[in-house]
């Protein structure tokens, strides 16, 4: 059995989290399913900030599985992201599929700046783009945390520029597939 890639997506509250979850089914095939669907090690991952199973939404599109988690305020997300990168569970969850953690915060909170705080103060060693980090977390393998600032950018920042960037950094496709939408 294929091992699905698994995404976890970090939102600020519940609107962020219903929203990008009608978002994505708007957009995708995908289909929804409680947490006990995920992989073992993925649900141990998950379990040290399970609070509610009704903050999590586990969504299946094909062979890839998005976790949204409604962290139910910005200082509690930068927590549940300290606790899922510090985890006994961490390495074996991205050896069974989980490949990266996304995280939509509002753009006034500096999520670049604040999750750059605490993957330092993890001692995480960091490569970061505009709007990815990437940690080491041995020799030559690496784990992405990518960002979307969500918010006014230069004055303007539409919620369709966070969906695109979402679908960019699931499925590179789906982002062709979206933007040859737009042309028409």
């Amino acid at each position: 059995m294929e091992i699905a890639r698994t995404f976890i997506l970090l939102v600020e509250g519940r609107t962020d989290a219903v929203l990008y979850k009608t978002l994505i089914e708007k957009v995708t095939d995908c289909r929804e399913y409680g947490i006990e669907y995920l992989n073992y090690s993925i649900r141990m991952l998950l379990s040290k900030i399970m609070v509610h199973k009704r903050d999590f939404i586990v969504l299946k599109m094909k062979s890839k599985i998005l976790v949204i988690i409604d962290c139910r305020g910005y200082d509690r997300l930068k927590y549940y992201l300290r606790e899922l990168i510090d985890n006994d569970y961490f390495i074996e969850s991205m050896d069974n599929g989980l490949v990266g953690i996304i995280v939509a915060a509002d753009k006034d909170k500096s999520p670049m700046d604040s999750i750059y705080g605490i993957l330092t103060s993890l001692g995480c060693r960091i490569s970061r783009n505009s709007y990815c980090f990437k940690i080491a977390v041995m020799e030559n393998r690496y784990f992405p945390i990518y960002i979307i600032e969500q918010g006014f950018k230069d004055g303007v920042r539409a919620i369709e520029d966070e969906l695109d960037q979402l679908a960019e950094q699931l499925d590179p496709v789906m982002a062709k597939a979206i933007n040859t939408v737009e042309k028409f």
